[in-house]
């Protein structure tokens, strides 16, 4: 029997940071995501100016209403106490098909995927850019970014784990999250090259041991591109739900 537990808005990864530090580089678009008074997620960029992320991190839990927009922040070389870049968001979209609630019904959980627009891109040779990719097939290696709730001036951690499959749309996989796990970015690393596979939405009990869901991307991730393509950024903040 699985059993689904929603993961809130904070961002909590137990797992210890894993990889040589040569391969620091390929994590640098992975971002902080700053939700005043409501903690903080896990985003990564896919454009200079675009920030994949999961949708649940930009609700109220208490309220189940929008964060309001002006209020997210997105900050990269996060080290010490100190950022790299700060960046203020500008438009929120959500997956039209997301319903938020706790936990998350299973069959909107492929949904679970926000784009943000920058206010200003990140730019620089120091930042990665991530290109979106197809789930990849049981047993191949995956590596999740994220940083960890409870330590505000903690690093970016990472955890190596394995891709277990697929379930209409949502990629299982055997990553060791735990309560606040929140938009983090699944990557799958080959050739030296980071592509996202999938965004952490929730975790789980598979036979007794506990998996990882999220978003397979695919089809889900497309919708999402062309309502924020549909959608008009205008003159002030806002949050899109097309």
């Amino acid at each position: 029997m699985r059993r689904i537990i929603a993961l809130c808005a904070a961002f909590w990864l137990l797992a210890p940071a894993l990889g040589a530090q040569e391969q620091a580089d390929l994590w640098r678009g992975v971002g902080r995501l700053d939700l005043r008074g409501q903690g903080f997620c896990t985003g990564a960029l896919i454009t200079p100016r675009l920030v994949l992320t999961a949708a649940h991190c930009l609700f109220d839990q208490s309220s189940q209403s929008p964060i309001p927009v002006a209020q997210i922040e997105f900050v990269t070389g996060w080290k010490g106490g100190q950022a790299q870049t700060i960046r203020r968001v500008t438009r929120a979209v959500v997956h039209r098909r997301f319903v938020f609630a706790d936990p998350p019904p299973p069959r909107t959980m492929r949904f679970d995927l926000a784009l943000l627009e920058l206010r200003r891109p990140v730019l620089g040779t120091a930042v990665a850019v991530y290109e979106t990719g197809p789930p990849p097939p049981a047993g191949r290696p995956l590596t999740v970014a994220a940083f960890q709730s409870g330590v505000r001036h903690g690093p970016l951690m990472r955890q190596i784990c394995t891709a277990i499959g697929q379930q209409e749309g949502v990629l299982i996989s055997n990553c060791a999250v735990d309560f606040g796990a929140s938009g983090a970015p699944v990557f799958d690393v080959k050739d030296g090259r980071a592509r996202i596979v999938s965004v952490v939405s929730a975790k789980a009990q598979m036979a007794g041991a506990p998996v990882t869901m999220g978003s397979a991307l695919g089809a889900a991730l497309a919708e999402l591109r062309q309502a924020f393509a549909q959608s008009r950024a205008g003159s002030g903040a806002k949050f899109v739900r097309p």
